[in-house]
């Protein structure tokens, strides 16, 4: 969400602080001044999750997908929700989601078992963007087996061959860190070596 509304009530009460104060007036220039340098990041900041919106990852991953899934029967495969996937207008392909990921009550050797034999048989592309997978990476301890699982997937690392092969990132000069949430995910489709 952008920043721009709270940071516009915060203005607002130190401005109000500060002009009460009439006996200070090097105070009261450093706050107009901290105040509009306030509204400045703000509305630059508000500006850039506009054009990300505009430029969106989903866009540019989703017409990659059309052009790109080609041969007898086209499948890609999905674990995150839907509304993380990339935008699709009327795909060229099945879309197929893959739920062993969201299953939490699989642990362990039932996890590993589920993901290997999935991983092993398909022979579908798969894609996936950070705003699923970091729930997992980012809190290891919780769910260790898909933060590893994710791991592998990402590194080019998973056993079944599984690699990155495409990978849509969106990125903000640093001073515009942190990125509003939910716009321009990072969108990786994974396949094995010579699947499209």
């Amino acid at each position: 969400m952008p920043i721009a509304p709270s940071l516009e009530l915060l203005a607002s009460a130190a401005a109000t602080t500060f002009v009460r104060e009439r006996r200070r007036t090097a105070g009261r220039r450093l706050a107009a001044g901290a105040i509009a340098a306030t509204l400045v990041y703000s509305a630059v900041y508000t500006a850039r999750a506009d054009y990300m919106f505009l430029e969106d990852t989903r866009y540019a991953a989703g017409a990659w997908l059309n052009r790109t899934l080609s041969g007898p029967s086209p499948r890609l495969d999905y674990f995150a929700i839907e509304a993380y996937l990339p935008y699709f207008d009327r795909p060229p392909f099945e879309l197929r989601f893959v739920p062993f990921i969201e299953q939490v009550t699989l642990h362990h050797t039932d996890f590993w078992n589920m993901a290997w034999g999935y991983l092993s048989a398909s022979t579908a592309p798969i894609v996936d963007s950070n705003f699923y997978y970091d729930r997992y990476l980012d809190d290891p301890g919780r769910f260790p087996e898909r933060a590893t699982f994710y791991r592998h997937l990402l590194t080019g690392t998973d056993a079944a061959g599984f690699r990155p092969i495409a990978r849509f990132t969106f990125e903000n000069p640093r001073w515009l860190d942190p990125r509003p949430e939910r716009i321009a995910p990072d969108v990786v489709v994974f396949a094995k070596e010579g699947v499209r």
